[in-house]
């Protein structure tokens, strides 16, 4: 017999007098998680009472460029503590801010068993002069999806896709989802971000989109070719008419016949075509790296291979060949410039990203485990008292994680401050479901987190 129940044992003897102790071999025991100390943060009230536990999230300032708002922040976070007591799934995941405010969040992947989790979060403001603290809530094994996908990728996103999980789905409200172009030939593998995308020089993937879509747009995404084939294209805008250099809009490419650049061509307005950002030295095979660029007719075109700004004259005009024909966006190469290698994180927006925007999501990106620091796990939810309970009870319930049990003759022992109290009339008691003790339908004995 452990100690534990020894102590309790003790303590009914000496309060109950005359009480028979039943036979503890025949009652069924449970032993959820030990008994921790409550850590109940002054500073920070707690959320939500129906979720028992909760972890801090400090995001380096440091590592922000700027003050930005409705940024997505990568939390990765690998802790046996989610293991231990979150759902299977991840559904009770909740992110706040110092608030209290909940933020809308997107799980790209979640390991229950080793506790390993891959989350995106719209913070609404984030501060480089000082630390941002946000909250990660779990421990409520009966809510329901806390996800709000769509809203984790605010109204200027065109599309979002994560390329994990052999998933082509677009995160956003618009619904984009690529497909195969050739069936089952596109796969996954570990890539900068969790899983990414891999393409053998065969296959791509793609959607179809209006044609008078992305004239002029931002575009982000993570590359890691393996080959080095000429005029590769991980990336394009494109029609459906022609098979020759007409056929594109826009596209990223490689120019290993003119000292291995890496650039953006783009047609505009009446078959015009022009050349922007020269990369020197092309892409480096089998390193990843992170481009993006902004392109809107009238303004400065900006392109970058961070940490490194290149700048270009502003463009010609709207980038679009044709507003006739059949558009799609093509992942992974246009007919006879199909790339080799692995994209990962593709995004692209109707409005212009600032060099602040895309320096953070390089740090967040690169190196989550610098970007943001995780707490030790708290232990709270309602507002709880650690105390021996021991009697009989009737009318037992149960909501969110709380048992709610009817007094008929029950003895609560209380350590800080020492106090003994019974209750006989049918006095409602609420504790947590994590007890450590035994229960049958009448009777209970053991250590128990009261709501206060």
């Amino acid at each position: 017999m452990g100690y534990g129940k020894f102590v309790v044992i003790i303590i009914t003897i000496l309060f109950v007098g005359t009480m028979v102790i039943p036979n503890l071999s025949g009652l069924q025991t449970k032993e959820n998680l030990p008994i921790k100390a409550a850590q109940l943060s002054i500073e920070q009230p707690w959320w939500n009472h129906q979720w028992s536990y909760r972890k801090q999230i400090l995001i380096n300032h440091t590592k922000v460029s700027g003050n930005l708002t409705n940024f997505p922040v990568l939390i990765q976070i690998v802790s046996s503590d989610l293991a231990n007591h979150s759902q299977k799934n991840g559904y009770d995941f909740v992110f706040v801010n110092e608030t209290g405010y909940k933020l809308n969040h997107e799980i790209e992947s979640y390991d229950s068993v080793n506790g390993v989790l891959l989350a995106w979060v719209n913070v609404t403001s984030l501060n480089n002069n000082k630390d941002t603290i946000l909250w990660l809530y779990y421990g409520n094994p009966k809510c329901s999806d806390q996800q709000d996908i769509e809203d984790t990728w605010d109204g200027s996103y065109y599309a979002v896709w994560h390329l994990s999980n052999n998933q082509w789905k677009d995160s956003t409200r618009n619904h984009r989802d690529l497909t195969d172009g050739t069936p089952n030939a596109t796969t996954t593998t570990n890539g900068q971000v969790g899983n990414c995308a891999f393409f053998n020089g065969t296959n791509r993937l793609q959607t179809i989109i209006s044609a008078t879509d992305l004239q002029n747009f931002a575009l982000e995404l993570w590359i890691n070719p393996e080959s080095s084939i000429m005029h590769y294209s991980p990336i394009s805008k494109s029609n459906t008419t022609y098979t020759d250099w007409r056929s594109y809009d826009w596209y990223l490419t490689t120019e290993y016949d003119y000292g291995s650049q890496f650039m953006l061509k783009v047609h505009y307005d009446s078959n015009q075509e022009s050349d922007y950002w020269d990369w020197n030295g092309g892409q480096t095979l089998n390193t990843w790296e992170y481009y993006t660029l902004n392109y809107f007719s009238g303004q400065q075109a900006y392109g970058w291979r961070l940490p490194t700004p290149i700048n270009n004259d502003s463009p010609y005009g709207n980038a679009t060949n044709s507003t006739t024909y059949t558009s799609l966006i093509q992942i992974g190469g246009l007919t006879g410039s199909l790339y080799q290698g692995l994209v990962d994180e593709v995004r692209i927006s109707t409005h212009p990203r600032s060099q602040d925007w895309h320096n953070t999501s390089l740090n967040n990106m690169q190196n989550p485990a610098s970007f943001i620091t995780i707490g030790a796990e708290e232990f709270g939810g309602s507002n709880f008292k650690h105390a021996f309970m021991f009697g009989k009870y009737s009318n037992l319930t149960s909501d969110n994680g709380l048992f709610t049990v009817e007094a008929v003759n029950l003895r609560i022992v209380e350590l800080k401050p020492f106090q003994f109290l019974h209750y006989t009339a049918h006095e409602k008691i609420t504790y947590s479901e994590r007890y450590k003790g035994i229960m049958t339908s009448q009777f209970l004995l053991g250590a128990f987190d009261l709501v206060i």
